[in-house]
């Protein structure tokens, strides 16, 4: 389905923006922006333009892979005793 861009002043954008300075994900997905929002959101959504989504690019998918090497390690240094029998 194709999103159908609106255009907003820099006041109506600056209304919703919370004490922090940011902008929930609800406002910006009621705008059509993405979760994170991408570079140059405010700047479409000024010029009445389609925001663009991020596209994964391999890196980014690369680092939800788990790595078996690292994850080895990660654990070889686990003194915790989560594995240990408490008995």
């Amino acid at each position: 389905m194709k999103q159908t861009p609106i255009k907003l002043t820099a006041n109506q954008i600056l209304e919703k923006q919370t004490e922090r300075g940011g902008y929930t994900r609800a406002t910006l997905a009621g705008w059509g922006v993405p979760w994170p929002p991408t570079k140059g959101w405010k700047k479409a959504l000024l010029e009445g333009k389609t925001v663009r989504h991020r596209s994964l690019r391999q890196t980014d998918i690369e680092d939800f892979i788990p790595n078996p090497e690292q994850e080895a390690k990660a654990y070889e240094g686990d003194t915790s005793g989560s594995d240990r029998d408490s008995g």
